[in-house]
C-alpha cells in the first residue's frame, strides 16, 4: 500500500455538539427510507448486499454481527435502508458509544455504485441524525476515513465539526504519529475549504 493510499484509510473523527443544526430532507420523489430489522435473516442478506456492492467487499453473516451487532465500540441500536421501489440502493445505522452513551455515533453509511450522486447518501445521513436527534441524543460523533470526502462533506453540512483528537470512548487511534498530524492538516482544510463555498454560495 502506497504512501497516499495509507493516508487515505486513516480514521477521523468529527463531532457535532448539539443537532439542531440539521438541514432539511429532500428525498427524491420515488424513494422511500425504512428502518431494517437487524435481527430478520432477509433484511441482512439486502444488509450485506448494499454493503458489499458500495465497498467491494465479500462479508457474510458473521461480518454483519461483528460489526453491527457485537461492534467493541459502538452500540449500533438501528439501521435504515433507502429504497427505490422494493430494492434497497443504501443503508447507514446509528447508536451509542457503548463506554458514552451519551454520546450518539452514527456508522457506515453506504450507497450502491449505480446510485451514487442522486443524493441518497445525504438523505440517510440527515434521516439517521435526526433519529438520534428525536431519541433524545444532543452530542453526536462519526468516525470515517480521511479519503470519503464525499461523506466529510455531507456531515459538514449537517453541523459537524472535526475533532482532532480521540477520547478513551472512540474508536483506537492506530495511526503514527506522522499520519495522525498529516489526517487532522487534511480534515481541517477540507473544512475551512467547505466553510469558504458556503460563504460564496449564491443565495
Amino acid at each position: 500500500m502506497g504512501w497516499g493510499a495509507t493516508l487515505d484509510r486513516a480514521l477521523v473523527c468529527t463531532r457535532a455538539e448539539d443537532l439542531d443544526r440539521l438541514p432539511e430532507p429532500r428525498l427524491p420523489a420515488g424513494y422511500r427510507i425504512r428502518e431494517m430489522d437487524m435481527g430478520d435473516a432477509a433484511d441482512v442478506a439486502t444488509w450485506l448486499s448494499v454493503h458489499n456492492e458500495a465497498f467491494g467487499r465479500s462479508w457474510g453473516v458473521p461480518e454483519f454481527e461483528g460489526a453491527i451487532l457485537g461492534h467493541r465500540h459502538f452500540d449500533v441500536q438501528r439501521t435504515f435502508f433507502v429504497e427505490d421501489g422494493d430494492r434497497a440502493l443504501g443503508e447507514a445505522s446509528i447508536g451509542v458509544f457503548r463506554r458514552n452513551r451519551a454520546v450518539g455515533v452514527g456508522h457506515y453509511l453506504a450507497v450502491s455504485p449505480a446510485a451514487q450522486g442522486l443524493g441518497l447518501g445525504r438523505e440517510l445521513v440527515v434521516h439517521r441524525y435526526r433519529a438520534l436527534r428525536d431519541g433524545g441524543i444532543r452530542q453526536c460523533e462519526s468516525h470515517t476515513h480521511i479519503g470519503r470526502v464525499r461523506s466529510l462533506r455531507i456531515h459538514f453540512e449537517c453541523g459537524f465539526v472535526p475533532k482532532l483528537r480521540f477520547d478513551e470512548w472512540n474508536t483506537p487511534n492506530t495511526a503514527t504519529a506522522p499520519v495522525r498530524v498529516l489526517t487532522n492538516a487534511r480534515l481541517r482544510s477540507l473544512h475551512r475549504r467547505w466553510l469558504r463555498e458556503q460563504r460564496t454560495a449564491p443565495a
